[in-house]
């Protein structure tokens, strides 16, 4: 079932004529799941889940993926470990489950466990080939356009799951200070992939939006930070009507101010 149906706009059309058809279908529970997921509703699609897992009390690895990202939609991430957590433990051999658990792990600051997960994943890699690995996973599942930043939430997590444990918000603000223009854009972009837990950068981050090399990443990761970054308001709003940047500052702002 979850391969038949399409994502995005006649998601829940779909899974609500799958649910009609058959209604103990735990398949078409979690279709519907996460086509509440991926529109913005997960609160809403945790009663499915729950429903699915009462019809099916064997559930397979593919229901705790669901449920796992569901509450990582909600900001449950406590809960979602937990919910990854025990689902690992009940199929050891469901590898595909530990990018998304290594991303709640990040977002819950336990980044040593986070990297173990991933080595899980993919057992003996190199670290400049987990990182490669990270920078291109893909998520199966795809976001309605308007919620895709839950999506990019997930895969920075995973990204920055990958990064030596030795480099943290507190390096990488250094290097923004340091090096060359393409040393401060990479220092930048991953930055961003901790969110708000970047929140210290913001000072440094602000003061390179005057630097046209490195702008771009520098917005990105402020939009990722979200409302810790109140600081960079001014200095977006003076970007907002220029060319090519000016999109970009304007989702920044978005963001920042919640609205």
């Amino acid at each position: 079932m979850l391969n038949r149906l399409r994502f995005g706009e006649n998601a829940q059309g779909e899974a609500a004529r799958a649910i009609e058809l058959d209604p103990n279908d735990p398949e078409a529970q979690i279709a519907m799941a996460w086509a509440l997921t991926t529109t913005g509703k997960p609160s809403g699609a945790l009663d499915f889940v729950q429903k699915a897992l009462r019809l099916d009390p064997n559930f397979p690895s593919h229901y705790v993926l669901a449920h796992g990202v569901a509450l990582f939609a909600t900001n449950d991430l406590e809960q979602a470990a937990e919910v990854f957590d025990q689902g690992a433990k009940k199929n050891p051999n469901a590898t595909a489950l530990m990018p998304p658990f290594a991303s709640v792990l990040v977002g819950l600051g336990r980044r040593d466990e986070a990297r173990r997960k991933l080595l899980m994943w993919r057992p003996g890699t190199s670290q400049a080939a987990l990182e490669d690995l990270a920078r291109d996973y893909q998520f199966p599942i795809r976001w309605a356009p308007e919620h895709k930043a839950v999506r990019e939430r997930l895969l920075d997590g995973v990204r920055a799951a990958a990064l030596p444990l030795d480099m943290t918000v507190s390096s990488l603000t250094a290097e923004l200070k340091l090096g060359d223009p393409a040393s401060r854009r990479i220092a930048a972009k991953r930055l961003g992939w901790f969110g708000p837990a970047a929140a210290e950068a913001v000072p440094a981050l602000v003061v390179l939006l005057e630097d046209v090399r490195v702008r771009e990443e520098v917005v990105q990761s402020l939009r990722k930070i979200g409302p810790a970054a109140k600081a960079a308001i001014p200095a977006l709003v003076a970007m907002e009507n220029e060319s090519f940047i000016g999109s970009y500052a304007k989702d920044a702002l978005k963001e920042i101010r919640g609205y």
